[in-house]
This record gives structure tokens, C-alpha cells and sequence, in this order.
């Protein structure tokens, strides 16, 4: 059974502060929470079915953890940043 919702890290580069919050907007107009914004990486929560539908990939709950079922796609976010997204085994503090 999946979880009701995800906790996961996407990472922004070049970290700076437009960046952060065009990313930022643009996840939250998609349905996903910003939970907490670090210098260089965002903690997103939200839904698996959304964070499927929102990176185009599909999400595996089963096994040791979440993860993509292939690479996600970052089609959404702004395009003159890069991406990386994980999601965490524990929790990250800033």
C-alpha cells in the first residue's frame, strides 16, 4: 500500500535565490508542498500519485524505499536551472 504522501529533496543548480523560488512556485502550482527551502535544495511533500503525474515518472513503494521508476523529467520546472531529486532514507536537517 502506498503512503498518503512522500517526502523528497530536489536539488536546484545554480542554487540562487530566483531559482529557488521560480522552482519553488512552479512545484506549488503543480500540487506539490515546499516544505522547507535550504541554500541548495528544496523538501517537497506531497501525494505519490502527484509527484508521479508532476515528474512524469512513476513511483515504487515497494522494495527498500521509494524511488522513480525511471529518470523523471524536470519539463515543468524552469528551464535555465538543473535538477536532481532523491527521496531521503532520513530525515534532512538544514
Amino acid at each position: 500500500m502506498a503512503p498518503e504522501r512522500m517526502t523528497l529533496r530536489l536539488t536546484v543548480r545554480p542554487a540562487d535565490r530566483d531559482g529557488m523560488s521560480q522552482t519553488a512556485k512552479a512545484l506549488q502550482e503543480g500540487g506539490i508542498d515546499v516544505i522547507s527551502t535550504g541554500p541548495t535544495a528544496l523538501t517537497l511533500s506531497a501525494p505519490p500519485t502527484v509527484i508521479s503525474r508532476f515528474f512524469d515518472a512513476p513511483v515504487d513503494t515497494g522494495g527498500h524505499g521509494p524511488r522513480f521508476s525511471r529518470d523523471p523529467t524536470y519539463d515543468r520546472l524552469p528551464g535555465k536551472y538543473s535538477y536532481s531529486i532523491y527521496f531521503p532514507t532520513k530525515p534532512t536537517y538544514f
